[in-house]
């Protein structure tokens, strides 16, 4: 109780006025959420990537410019920007290889694929029923293979659906059943 009367001092300090408990509990309530809600991290994190691809891009067509003046100016600055592009194309292309295993092969799924499955499954079992009633689990849950590594899956968007535990042991248990997503 003595943190709770803690954070409510602070919440007037910060926001200058009166605040009862219940203002105060709802502030802890979305500060707590805000950094432990794997969906409000995934929007986040998703948002960030979004930003830093336009701002990329962006750099990308001024660099663009400033390599078309520098053409007419040196062309030998050209030719090295252009053997390190070929150098870091090949260096995507063996990233590409390497995110994309051999059959059977294990490879961490990505924080940023982690994050996609739980913007879109929105950190809910996506099991149905015979009657296509989705479960309401939001807790215990696992990212599951809906086509197993050791059968040719990967790490996919696609290939991938949030479970509960007990969903996920059902499905690896028996055979595959309902899962949408």
């Amino acid at each position: 109780m003595k943190n709770l009367r803690r954070i409510q001092d602070l919440e007037c300090q910060r926001t200058k006025t009166t605040c009862d408990l219940e203002k105060t509990l709802e502030v802890i309530i979305n500060d707590y959420i805000q950094k432990h809600d794997a969906v409000t991290k995934s929007e986040k994190v998703l948002h960030k990537l979004s930003l830093r691809t336009v701002n990329s891009n962006a750099n990308s067509r001024a660099n663009t410019k400033a390599d078309d003046n520098d053409k007419d100016n040196n062309s030998s600055q050209t030719q090295i920007q252009k053997t390190k592009i070929a150098e870091n194309s090949s260096k995507t292309n063996n990233n590409h290889e390497a995110s994309h295993p051999k059959i059977n092969q294990r490879v961490a799924i990505s924080s940023e694929i982690k994050h996609q499955v739980n913007q879109r499954d929105q950190g809910q079992c996506c099991f149905r029923n015979s009657q296509g009633t989705r479960c309401i689990n939001r807790r215990w849950l696992d990212v599951h293979h809906r086509k197993p590594i050791a059968k040719g899956g990967d790490n996919s968007l696609e290939n991938l659906v949030t479970l509960c535990k007990a969903h996920h042991r059902l499905q690896h248990e028996f055979a595959p059943g309902s899962v949408s997503g």
